[in-house]
């Protein structure tokens, strides 16, 4: 059945919470059960009454009717009288003033940071406590950096903002491989993880995904203005290369990707899985894989099923790097559900224009009748930029700190504008090196002085501090 994962207790800590039970992850065939189980319920919920019925309207996948609308927007944290701001003074694993103390408490909370520098994780943060704004921004120069294992969301109505995440390939550091994500979301059925945003993260390094959901409980998520890139390839995971930028697992609903850069992951840029329903809009992917036409973003069903997905891929801009392939469109299905809906206008793909093509055409898809000429979300398919201005506005404002950028993601971008750069298989002391580890970043600290009132304003100063860029 289950396999049982304990996740270690704060030193010194009295409060008694999720965190300090054992935290239960589930093994591949339990998954693989519960995934059916929930396919099995998409095709009870779908198929019509009758036959009749039946020739008239085929399977329309994902509910995306107006009263969902309100669950396709951006959670936003908003402090109330009772909301505690709890300082990180300590850059250490567990212990009393480090992260892991903080997202382990109860209520209506922030972490702020009175440090910045790595914080080098022997397991994943999991928060399985609601109502939690990481607030990034307000560590001094240089940030904060998590290393050795990432984050995983389990909960509802969590906000993390300007963190690099960067799990890495130290075999004796951090969580298990297959384990290694740099974000995951998602609980265990019949718990939720939801109403969950992501805010200028950058996410590498990762040895299983840089970003994934998982569950067909988990929705309303919104990922923007982050970099996510480098998934690690020759690695150290055990199925062998494994470089994948982000996974919006099985039956994951209304999940938004917006104003990011995948790059240099070899797949799932992204991968999108049945039962999902999911926008991408202006997003700067660049520099998948050799592999496949799947290489890219991917909405096959491996399974076969009946299954669908329903996107919306709007003002998208897709630039094969110098291996990447590139013989078919970037939004790819060997096989899709013909009940899916896919809905793409205004992307840009410059090298498919060659012969009679112009570069809009971004879609192959085995089933052409999935294509939509109306938007399925119930917000609309508007996206704030053309497909020809979003690599400037992306490369600007992506990543953690764009005012005040780490070498890495420096260099990430400059590969990006210049049309070079290639997958990563390790930080150092191999061929295809990232060549800049962490070993620079010297800790900071800063002490806070939050105001009485107005916390939400408070914060905003230290957003604009790093995201602006003059």
């Amino acid at each position: 059945m289950w396999a049982e994962k304990r996740i270690p207790r704060p030193l010194g800590s009295t409060v008694t919470t999720a965190l300090n039970r054992p935290t239960l992850r589930p093994s591949p065939r339990t998954y693989l059960v519960s995934c059916a189980i929930s396919g099995v319920l998409w095709l009870i919920l779908l198929l019509p009454l009758d036959r009749q019925s039946s020739a008239a309207k085929p399977l329309k996948g994902p509910s995306l009717s107006q009263s969902d609308s309100s669950s396709w927007m951006p959670f936003r944290f908003r402090a109330t009288n009772s909301t505690r701001l709890i300082r990180v003074t300590s850059l250490a694993n567990q212990g009393p003033g480090t992260l892991r103390s903080c997202i382990s408490e109860t209520g209506s909370r922030v972490c702020v940071f009175e440090v910045g520098g790595v914080i080098p994780l022997l397991s994943s943060l999991i928060i399985s406590e609601p109502h939690l704004l990481v607030a990034g921004q307000t560590a001094p120069a240089p940030g904060i950096t998590l290393t050795g294992s990432g984050i995983r969301i389990a909960t509802d109505h969590v906000q993390i903002e300007h963190l690099a995440i960067r799990p890495g390939d130290d075999p004796l550091l951090g969580a298990k491989p297959v384990e290694r994500d740099a974000v995951s979301i998602g609980a265990i059925p019949p718990e939720s993880a939801h109403h969950v945003t992501l805010r200028h993260l950058s996410l590498t390094w990762a040895i299983d995904e840089n970003l994934s959901t998982w569950y067909p409980t988990t929705h309303s998520v919104h990922v923007s203005n982050s970099i996510i890139a480098e998934g690690l390839h020759r690695s150290i995971h055990p199925k062998g290369p494994h470089s994948k930028g982000a996974l919006i697992g099985y039956g994951s609903q209304r999940v938004v990707l917006r104003e990011n850069l995948l790059a240099f992951n070899d797949e799932r840029n992204p991968y999108i899985e049945p039962g999902s329903s999911v926008d991408l809009i202006n997003n700067v992917i660049y520099g998948w894989g050799p592999r496949s036409a799947s290489s890219a973003c991917n909405l096959t069903n491996n399974d076969h099923s009946a299954v669908p997905v329903v996107v919306s891929v709007v003002g998208n801009l897709f630039i094969p790097g110098p291996t990447s392939f590139h013989a078919r469109a970037p939004v790819y299905a060997r096989y899709i559900s013909p009940a899916s809906l896919v809905f793409a206008q205004g992307n840009l793909a410059p090298y498919m224009a060659a012969g009679a093509g112009s570069g809009r055409d971004v879609t192959d898809l085995s089933a052409p009748e999935t294509i939509s000429r109306t938007c399925p979300s119930p917000l609309g398919c508007s996206a704030r930029l053309r497909a020809e201005d979003v690599e400037a506005s992306v490369l600007q404002n992506a990543g953690s700190r764009p005012a005040q950028r780490s070498p890495i993601d420096r260099r990430i971008i400059k590969q990006v504008r210049s049309r070079t750069g290639d997958l990563k298989d390790c930080i150092s002391g191999c061929t295809r090196a990232a060549g800049q580890g962490l070993q620079g970043i010297r800790p900071t600290r800063r002490a806070l002085i939050p105001p009485k009132r107005n916390i939400g304003r408070w914060l905003q100063r230290f957003s604009r501090a790093v995201e602006h860029v003059g």
